[in-house]
């Protein structure tokens, strides 16, 4: 037998291979093409689903979401006088307080989970002041006298008023700017320990 005829059988087994080999592929991507678009969606549906509801329910475990708690003292004096001047009472007492902030109920956040639920984006109600409480009161001084007398309702309504003020000072201080960037960072964290890969917290 000629060199011929034997590089022409070689090359033409050589082509039948290859052509077949061509043909599998073509026929496994076009499977693999319409089984993605068959069952894809369905695929990624179920795991942004999933992830969509540990969000949900990470959220709604957490209704109201304490991000900053603030201690503040102040000093409340009232000073009565009657008859000309000549009777006289006062009272000094300096206040303790404590003032909750952070976002009221996170049930309100809303969030978005990307198809492949790897990600998520989530959009939080504005921080605001959630408690401003009394947590203890001391006597620096007083003075009474038997024609006039501070009254416990006047120091009370006086504690009131510096208490608002405080609260009026310390959110002009940046208290909820504090809250927000700190509910931001718990909230980024819980996600993060869900699971995903990349969290985006808003406001």
């Amino acid at each position: 037998m000629s060199e011929k005829p034997r590089k022409r059988s070689f090359l033409k087994s050589f082509f039948v291979r290859l052509a077949v080999k061509c043909v599998v592929l073509m026929v496994i991507g076009f499977a693999a093409f319409f089984l993605f678009k068959r069952f894809g969606r369905e695929i990624f549906g179920v795991k942004t689903e999933r992830n969509g509801a540990l969000v949900a329910s990470q959220l709604e475990k957490c209704q109201e979401l304490v991000s900053v708690k603030n201690h503040y003292s102040d000093i409340v004096t009232i000073k009565k006088s009657r008859i000309a001047g000549f009777a006289k009472a006062f009272t000094i007492v300096k206040f303790y307080g404590v003032i909750r902030a952070g976002v009221g109920n996170l049930g309100d956040a809303e969030y978005e989970v990307s198809a492949d639920g790897n990600s998520v984006r989530v959009h939080l109600p504005p921080c605001e002041i959630l408690g401003n409480e009394i947590s203890g009161i001391e006597v620096f001084d007083e003075s009474r006298s038997i024609f006039v007398s501070v009254s416990l309702s006047e120091l009370a309504d006086e504690i009131q008023v510096n208490k608002e003020l405080s609260e009026q000072n310390l959110v002009s201080e940046g208290l909820l700017d504090e809250a927000e960037e700190h509910a931001k960072q718990i909230v980024e964290n819980t996600l993060y320990a869900l699971g995903f890969s990349s969290v985006v917290v808003e406001f």
